[in-house]
């Protein structure tokens, strides 16, 4: 969603603000340098705080700056944007990594990042069509917030219903956890 929704919005952008051919380049490429300097550093983060709390704080983060670029009107600004919302985004592979291996056991791994992976395909294949829709019939910047408030929803059911580790889940029997 976060990857997807600005490039939907890129042409309303352009025709609104005079933005140039060369600088949606820059807007576009701010999101890669942030998110290409940010994956390292992501993953360390899960390392030392988990990853529950990573991937929550990355919703968050990556929703909050997709609301705000509603409110943008300079092509700085926005790459300014795009380059934090790559930088929040960044963690989220090697976190989502990391709970496969928390999570299922080595035998399962391969099947669960491979779910994963799938849900990323669909997630890509889905989300633009319905970015348009929402711009059609609400405008780029209420999709922008709406984005961003499926973001946050989407967070706060993650941090309520996940936990770190299987045996914090108050949702699994003991028989579950021992395979």
């Amino acid at each position: 969603l976060f990857r997807i929704n600005f490039s939907v919005a890129a042409k309303s952008l352009q025709e609104q603000y005079g933005i140039s051919d060369n600088q949606l380049g820059l807007i576009f490429s701010a999101f890669g340098i942030g998110y290409a300097l940010s994956q390292i550093p992501g993953g360390a983060l899960g390392d030392l705080f988990g990853a529950r709390r990573v991937l929550t704080l990355a919703i968050v983060f990556c929703s909050a700056l997709t609301a705000i670029t509603a409110f943008l009107d300079r092509a700085w600004m926005f790459a300014c944007i795009r380059f934090l919302i790559g930088v929040g985004i960044a963690p989220v592979l090697t976190n989502c990594n990391r709970v496969v291996a928390t999570w299922l056991p080595a035998s399962e791994r391969a099947r669960g990042n491979g779910v994963f992976m799938l849900g990323i395909g669909v997630g890509g294949a889905l989300t633009p069509p319905f970015v348009a829709w929402l711009v059609s019939i609400a405008g780029w910047r209420w999709m922008l917030l709406i984005c961003g408030a499926i973001g946050l929803a989407f967070a706060a059911g993650w941090r309520l219903y996940f936990t770190e580790t299987p045996e914090q889940h108050r949702g699994l029997n003991t028989a579950e956890l021992l395979l």
